[in-house]
Parts: C-alpha cells; structure tokens; sequence
C-alpha cells in the first residue's frame, strides 16, 4: 500500500468518525419518565459523567457524602454538548449546564434552563401537560424594569398569579410566581422564573420524591426544598 493510499483511508476515517460525532441523537428530556430505568444512553454525549456513592448531609461548613450504599451517577451537558438535548422539542440553553442523574439505575433528577425566547411557548405547553401548578412561591419586580413583552408574557402564562399593583412606597410593581411547583406521580417539577428587563430566565428541576426522601442531590438535601412535605 503506498504513503498516499494510506493518507485517503485515514483521513476517510477521520471524516467518518467526525461526521458520527457531530450527528449524535438528539434526546428529548421530557419523553423520559422520571422514576423509572433510564431507556437511553446518554452518557456518550455527556460532558462529564461523575459517580456519587452515598447520600448528601449538610453540616456546618456545608455537606458531607454519606455512603450507605446509595449509587447515583450524574450527567453534565455544557456548551455545545447541550445541543443534542431538548425537552418537549424546546432547545436548551447551552450556557447554563443541563444535568441528568440516576439513582441505583432510575432516572431521578433532571435539571436545565430554556433559552430566553422560548419561555412564553414552553408555558403554554407544560401547563397543558400538567395544568396548573400545586402551590406557588409569589415574588414581585417592578415594573419599569420590565419591557412590555416581558409583562405580557408573565400575564399569559400564569393569569391567576401576575398582577400589577403598587406597593408600599407606591412604585408599580408586578406580582409573578418566582418559583412554581408540580407533583405528579411521585415526581416534583420546580419552575423557576427571573424576569430580566427583556426577558423571563426559566430554570426547571425535576425530581423524584424518593430522590428527595433519600438526599441524593446536592441542593435538595434539606427539608426546605421538598414540595411533598
């Protein structure tokens, strides 16, 4: 075989492999069942696969893992990674991680932000799977932070929480549901909502109830955290 036979094959390879690489299957995150066996793989895409053995127990100076024989493993998506993820067919925002994790092989925490201009449609259709929410957590924002569009869009999405009013010091304000809750199946869905002058950040966990029961995710170690107390 000549130099320059060799040189087309490796490169044909290499051209096969990239083309594999970049073409990997997207993974809608909201077709998957949350308490149940992870049914795809997704840790060739991840972008770090960490083991965790034991549970989370806050101390003083912040936690500790406990190892009582809990195995959870966690999946990180970062930047470009975050691509091939989707949930409900809504693109994710490749500059905030998006994490999966398994708890002794169920899926039990997904946790992701929308991109800004797709808050108002992804409203629309998670109310429409889930309805409204079980309880809410009111904040307030004033209003000439927010532009119009942003006013709107909290309005339509949830109409029974948004409402403008002034406040003690008589600045107009508008009422939103920082944070809102679902349960669901023994599964809690957290939406998160900061509305930022031209648009709603919308930040979603969700989590199995025996994933909360049993400590396993950092940040939901704590009682306060647990919508089904």
């Amino acid at each position: 075989m000549s130099i320059s036979t060799f040189s087309q094959k490796v490169t044909c390879i290499i051209c096969a492999f990239a083309i594999v690489s970049c073409n990997k299957p997207i993974v809608d995150l909201g077709k998957l069942t949350v308490g149940q066996p992870l049914n795809v793989g997704i840790a060739d895409g991840a972008t770090k696969v960490e083991n965790q053995d034991g549970h989370i127990e806050s101390t003083e100076e912040g936690f500790n893992i406990v190892d009582n024989g809990e195995k959870v493993v966690h999946y990180t998506f970062s930047d470009s990674d975050t691509k091939n993820l989707t949930f409900y067919g809504f693109q994710l925002k490749e500059s905030q991680a998006t994490r999966v994790s398994t708890y002794n092989d169920n899926l039990a925490f997904i946790s992701f932000e929308l991109q800004e201009n797709q808050s108002k449609d992804f409203l629309t259709i998670f109310k429409k799977e889930l309805g409204e929410p079980d309880s809410v957590t009111i904040e307030y924002v004033m209003v000439e932070t927010l532009k119009d569009e942003v006013i709107e869009n909290l309005k339509s999405g949830f109409p029974n929480y948004c409402k403008v009013h002034e406040d003690d010091l008589g600045n107009k304000v508008i009422d939103y549901p920082q944070r809102a809750y679902w349960i669901k199946n023994d599964v809690a869905y957290c939406l998160s909502l900061d509305p930022i002058n031209q648009s709603v950040n919308a930040k979603m966990d969700i989590i199995s109830k025996k994933a909360l029961a049993d400590k396993i995710i950092i940040g939901y170690q704590t009682d306060y955290f647990n919508p089904f107390n």
